[in-house]
């Protein structure tokens, strides 16, 4: 259904479309645009053939701008920076990640925990402006930084072990010896536990564990390798399904030909472990833990933050 914005201005008559209508002055939720006009990515009709997205007055400022499905969406990456709001918005959807945990590295080093996850539906607005904080992901074995908004706050992911700082938003995994310790423990409400413990052969297999994520534990390490990453968290909130703060998966030492299967990164950004080599990086922007490194090889750096407001552009 076309909804008609303005009204009170613009002369209606049964959901027609005038010729005094100004382009960018009709939603189309479900791309039914009058006659004459089509559906624009930001929501509003406008001529067929504009290559410009519709220029709206109601923004706030701060961060990457977008309009998508008649939401004005802010995104923050790392560096300090501000939002203001417009001064009719009181209510907004927002979405809080901290920099993820780096990989571990040892024979078989721990999956990097995910940054940890805070999601508001309708977070209340009571300032004239907000400062944003985005947490940059950690480095090998070590913590991701908070990322924060307003009072919010979201604990950075624990680094994989050998780490000493495996506890965090999410948990960093454990790695192959039992004497690096456990796997570490997430932060409730924003993220899950690493895997508790690898594997150790003694001779010729050494695998580390998954790195926590937002929704699910680091899987343990096993004698076939794995180790994969705890699930991360999908949501909307961009515009698209994103997923966000997945852990990385625990590295691995094969001294024989085993055919171990590779600790899996989360698809929520999180980085694959290295057999006998270096662990994958975990994506910046979502969040995710770095893979642990194999054969002593380092491990991958976290993920970066993100922050992001979405509020419904016209109201």
């Amino acid at each position: 259904m076309v909804k008609m914005i303005l009204a009170a201005s613009l002369a209606l008559a049964a959901c027609s479309y005038e010729t005094s209508f100004n382009d960018c002055t009709v939603q189309c939720d479900d791309g039914d645009c009058p006659s004459g006009f089509t559906c624009g990515m930001e929501g509003l009709c406008r001529p067929p053939g504009t290559t410009t997205a519709c220029v709206l007055s109601s923004d706030g400022t701060g961060g990457s701008i977008a309009h998508v499905g008649g939401h004005t969406i802010h995104t923050f990456f790392p560096g300090n920076t501000t939002f203001t709001p417009p001064s009719d918005v009181h209510l907004v959807e927002l979405l809080v990640v901290a920099g993820g945990g780096g990989g571990g590295a040892t024979r078989g080093g721990g999956g990097g925990g995910a940054g940890g996850v805070v999601h508001e539906d309708s977070y209340p607005l009571t300032q004239p402006s907000y400062v944003v904080v985005v947490g940059l992901g950690g480095p090998p074995a070590g913590p991701g930084s908070n990322s924060t908004f307003d009072g919010l706050m979201a604990i950075g992911g624990g680094g994989g072990r050998p780490s000493a700082m495996a506890n965090g938003g999410a948990g960093g995994g454990a790695g192959h010896d039992t004497n690096d310790g456990a796997g570490g423990m997430g932060t409730p409400g924003q993220g899950m536990d690493g895997g508790g413990t690898g594997y150790n052969s003694g001779t010729d297999v050494f695998v580390g564990a998954g790195g926590g994520g937002a929704l699910g534990r680091g899987a343990d390490g096993y004698a076939t390798g794995e180790g994969n990453g705890g699930a991360g968290q999908s949501l909307a909130i961009s515009g698209s399904m994103v997923r966000y703060a997945g852990g990385g998966g625990g590295g691995a030492q094969d001294l024989g030909n085993h055919f171990l299967a590779v600790g899996r990164g989360d698809l929520g950004g999180g980085g694959d472990g290295g057999i006998n080599t270096v662990g994958k990086d975990g994506i910046d922007g979502t969040g995710g833990g770095g893979g642990g490194g194999g054969a002593f090889m380092v491990g991958g750096h976290g993920g970066s933050g993100v922050v992001i407001v979405s509020y419904a552009t016209w109201r």
